[in-house]
């Protein structure tokens, strides 16, 4: 099984270790906004359940969109795939943060308690791409009615649901722990090095130590990939940096 989000999380690695300022921005920007999303998630969750908390996540995280948009345009990053997946890790942090153990329609526990103990100002974007344990595994449905069932029946009934829950669980992490291929890292770096840092292809070339096709080709390929376009070459003469975000 693959990571579905592979690519990204290279690319904030890339900007975390080559544009701390870019990579700091964007976690401030998300923070902020998971605050507000933490409360309402709450409010919806008290008066709909799970259902309603879910459907309200996916619409709060698109409202997060315009302003990861900006981001992205700020730091030549403009790109409408990179901006969804991360509205879509500022859903998923509410979500698990807001108390995903919580029943269906159960405001006494879990909820209030999980929201007044956050602290969006951490906001940790790696967290973000973490894989939730399954802590609801069990539902209303599963309970044991002894007049109905043997003991023995119910415990093999409870064990298997609870084997399949963490079997998926450990299927969906695994490839997010696999360390990322080395290539990829490479890729990412020399992107963000280009079309963030802004610097020339000779300079990219020269860090890397591959030829300019090489470095070219791959830069072309993991922009085309997050459907981003790439900023156009350095003049001619120009050996500094590309100057200025947008």
């Amino acid at each position: 099984m693959a990571d579905p989000f592979e690519m990204e999380r290279a690319l904030l690695q890339a900007l975390a270790d080559l544009a701390p300022d870019a990579f700091e921005e964007l976690q401030s920007a998300l923070g902020d906004r998971l605050g507000g999303l933490l409360t309402r998630l709450q409010n919806d969750r008290a008066q709909g359940g799970d259902k309603l908390a879910a459907i309200a996540v996916a619409r709060q995280s698109e409202e997060c969109r315009p302003c990861i948009q900006e981001w992205c345009v700020r730091w030549r990053l403009d790109s409408h795939r990179l901006a969804a997946t991360f509205a879509l890790f500022v859903g998923a942090s509410a979500w698990a943060l807001a108390g995903r153990s919580t029943a269906p329609g159960d405001t006494s526990v879990g909820s209030a308690a999980s929201v007044q103990g956050s602290k969006p100002s951490e906001f940790n974007l790696g967290e973000a791409l973490a894989e939730p344990l399954p802590t609801r595994i069990f539902s209303a449905s599963d309970r044991w009615d002894p007049a109905k069932e043997k003991r023995t029946s119910a415990r093999q009934r409870l064990v298997r649901k609870a084997t399949e829950a963490i079997n998926a669980y450990l299927r969906r992490v695994e490839p997010t722990t696999r360390p990322l291929k080395t290539a990829l890292q490479s890729h990412a770096a020399w992107l963000v090095q280009y079309q963030v840092l802004g610097l020339p292809w000779y300079r990219i070339t020269k860090k890397s130590g591959k030829t300019f096709k090489t470095t070219q080709a791959a830069v072309r390929r993991l922009a085309a990939a997050f459907e981003l376009q790439l900023r156009p070459p350095n003049p001619r003469g120009i050996h500094g940096e590309y100057r200025g975000r947008t």
